[in-house]
């Protein structure tokens, strides 16, 4: 059976995959010749046209933080400042900084409910909110696009929650102070306001009691915070 070059399976994947990319470059490079196409820098930006499309992005947030308190998102991308075109923060659909290498002024600012954007410690890698409310908390993004070629790519999708720690430690009360073997023992745990809700785990002599012990909880009383 014939098969197209450059192409087949080499036996191992990644080989393979470079391979192929090698190929396909080298066909776009080919036909760009044919067409006459020999400038130095047409060449170098037709061999981008497929490596420009593998770079990275990942955005790097604090997954919890206190009320009042403030965070910096930090969008960490691998494109190089000349191939560079823009830089966007957004939480949802919601654009929170945009920066546009050649735009005069290149920032562009937008408001967030729950934070302020601080605009002396936010630049074209990282934005830092600050005055954070629970209101704050939500699914945060980053987006690079290059110029050459035109292309853009979304970082992974990370999650950022507003806290509201407990003040004081939990306090248990035991119904009474002597049980007898085989008896049920009925406690309370009692934690102070915080958000999110706390999750409470009883431990017995510094070890996790295990939930086939545990007959029922409940909450008996939330006090707002």
């Amino acid at each position: 059976m014939s098969s197209t070059p450059g192409l087949h399976d080499t036996g191992n994947g990644s080989k393979g995959k470079q391979h192929d990319l090698f190929w396909v470059i080298s066909y776009k490079v080919a036909v760009l010749r044919a067409l006459g196409w020999e400038d130095l820098g047409v060449r170098r930006r037709a061999a981008r046209l497929c490596d420009g499309m593998l770079f990275s992005v990942d955005l790097v947030l604090p997954r919890y933080v206190p009320l009042g308190g403030s965070a910096i998102l930090r969008c960490e991308y691998s494109v190089q400042r000349e191939a560079l075109h823009k830089v966007e923060w957004l939480r949802g659909h919601n654009k929170l900084l945009q920066f546009v290498k050649n735009r005069k002024p290149p920032f562009r600012h937008y408001t967030i409910v729950g934070a302020v954007i601080d605009k002396n410690h936010s630049n074209e890698r990282e934005i830092m909110l600050r005055d954070l409310d629970l209101s704050a908390s939500g699914y945060y993004t980053c987006e690079v696009s290059t110029e050459h070629p035109i292309f853009t790519k979304t970082s992974n999708e990370e999650e950022l929650t507003v806290i509201i720690p407990q003040r004081t430690p939990p306090e248990v009360t035991i119904r009474k102070p002597v049980y007898t073997v085989g008896e049920l023992l009925e406690a309370n745990c009692s934690s102070s306001p915080a958000h999110p809700v706390p999750h409470i785990t009883w431990l017995l002599n510094g070890d996790p009691v295990s939930t086939t012990m545990i007959l029922a909880s409940a909450v008996a009383r939330c006090d707002r915070i």
